[in-house]
């Protein structure tokens, strides 16, 4: 028999009372939330709400997280369950501290882009296929953060180049159907951007997540791994020298 989402926030509440994660954000505190920093983000599930958002690491304080899993495994499992009911249209509400548009320091939801869309989702939302969210939201949200992506031949992608390697969004304007990302730089920071494409399938395709640090381990012993779940196919190819590295991340869904 499963547990109903209410009984398991019921006892997320009582557990996250003890020490679950928080974070405020602009002044509104979030509690009995779970929290993974991920590079210069902080990757925040609201479990009561099914959704998620991404906040800058500058933007989030009195920031607490705990491991535990005895805190986190109710309140996770209360998460995919709200995001379920969030999807059927049963959950609404939207947080207006994370809707201000103009604001670059804290990107919008991917759930709320793939729920209701922008740009060219707002003629009928993103085509069908891929990770479900259109191409040109995703470029929106990144150029909040400093990305300037160019259109690809037959604008069937979009790249943005950085001084430390670059992201190409694969697929039409209309629809996201993969993610290459090179970057360059101290190993560490270099495995750390691998981390950033974690976070975008952690909201898009959830189960693919665990196949992405699969595919990661294995290019860390092997020079090269792969990896597919969940209709998401991942390829890494990893070369160290020295202190520094090379990647390069490919991502796509069919």
């Amino acid at each position: 028999m499963r547990i109903s989402a209410w009984v398991v926030l019921a006892i997320g509440a009582v557990v996250s009372t003890a020490g679950a994660d928080e974070i405020t954000v602009k002044g509104i505190p979030y509690k009995n939330v779970l929290i993974t920093k991920t590079g210069s983000f902080y990757y925040v599930q609201l479990p009561e709400e099914g959704r998620t958002l991404n906040v800058l690491v500058a933007e989030g304080s009195g920031v607490t997280i705990n491991e535990d899993p005895f805190y986190r495994a109710p309140l996770r499992e209360a998460y995919v369950q709200n995001r379920a009911r969030r999807a059927a249209g049963e959950i609404k509400d939207i947080d207006p501290a994370f809707r201000g548009g103009k604001d670059a320091t804290v990107s919008q939801s991917l759930d709320d882009l793939r729920g209701s869309g922008g740009g060219a989702a707002k003629g009928g939302g993103a085509a069908a296929g891929g990770f479900g969210v259109a191409r040109s939201d995703i470029e929106a949200m990144l150029a909040g953060l400093g990305f300037q992506f160019q259109p690809g031949p037959g604008n069937s992608s979009a790249v943005a180049s950085r001084p430390d390697g670059s992201l190409e969004l694969l697929g039409p304007p209309e629809s996201l159907k993969g993610i290459v990302a090179k970057a360059t730089g101290p190993v560490q920071a270099v495995d750390a951007s691998v981390g950033q494409m974690k976070m975008f399938l952690m909201q898009l395709k959830p189960a693919a997540a665990g196949a992405l640090d699969q595919a990661l381990n294995e290019a860390k012993e092997k020079g090269s791994g792969t990896a597919s779940a969940d209709g998401v196919s991942i390829s890494i190819t990893r070369k160290v020298d020295g202190a520094n590295a090379t990647i390069e991340a490919r991502i796509t869904a069919g």
